[in-house]
């Protein structure tokens, strides 16, 4: 069985029950528990930013487990900003160690989950992270304004901009098209590329957009 199967159920079939996590993920979610977080649903938005999060949950399994909660894990870091329509977006560009400015690597601009309210870019440090290291790629990670302080639809705006941008600035050569895709985390989100009706939004197949070469701009 897939790993898409055991989320979303076999043949694309409903779940009439929730996925049952690997012991790995079991020991995150005990480790999150413990941290004595409250359901979000009983917070207001501001009170539930301040939650623990699962990642302050691997960190602390890292942290007894005698490792470094902040290792780089082969995947070197670069804070931005970068212009919005209402003001600066906070970005973050992850790049392979063994990343080479001669070479030709796909770029993936990437929005954290959190419903467009809570999370940000520490939040999701590790999903970013790990895609750029195991799938050899360049990450912009971006953030976006989030409700209820900025309404519908500005975090969308932010998340085109910061797309329009990366396309602007990541090439120093001829673009050639590939199929790479903006994967979006957060919510509803669908892909800023055009694809084919039908297709998905994690992945498109048939989604035409850029692979870049990352610029000496940045």
């Amino acid at each position: 069985m897939s790993i898409l199967d055991k989320i979303l159920g076999k043949d694309d079939a409903a779940r009439d029950q929730p996925a049952k996590p690997d012991q790995p993920m079991q020991s995150v979610l005990d480790e999150l528990a413990s941290l004595g977080g409250k359901p979000i649903e009983t917070l207001s938005p501001q009170e539930a930013r301040l939650q623990p999060t699962p990642t302050d949950a691997v960190k602390a399994l890292v942290v007894k487990a005698g490792g470094d909660p902040n290792a780089e894990l082969g995947v070197k870091t670069t804070d931005i900003v970068i212009p919005g329509p209402a003001g600066p977006i906070q970005a973050r560009i992850y790049k392979p160690h063994e990343h080479s400015e001669d070479r030709l690597h796909p770029v993936v601009v990437y929005f954290h989950g959190g419903g467009f309210v809570i999370a940000d870019l520490d939040v999701y440090d590790g999903g970013p992270r790990g895609v750029s290291k195991m799938a050899d790629v360049i990450v912009v990670s971006c953030h976006y304004r989030q409700a209820p302080e900025n309404k519908f639809p500005a975090a969308h705006e932010d998340a085109i901009a910061a797309y329009k941008w990366v396309l602007d600035n990541a090439s120093t050569g001829t673009r050639r098209r590939s199929r790479s895709w903006a994967r979006a985390r957060a919510a509803t989100w669908r892909s800023t590329c055009p694809s084919r009706p039908g297709t998905k939004a994690y992945g498109p197949r048939g989604t035409k957009c850029w692979s870049i070469r990352w610029s000496a701009r940045t």
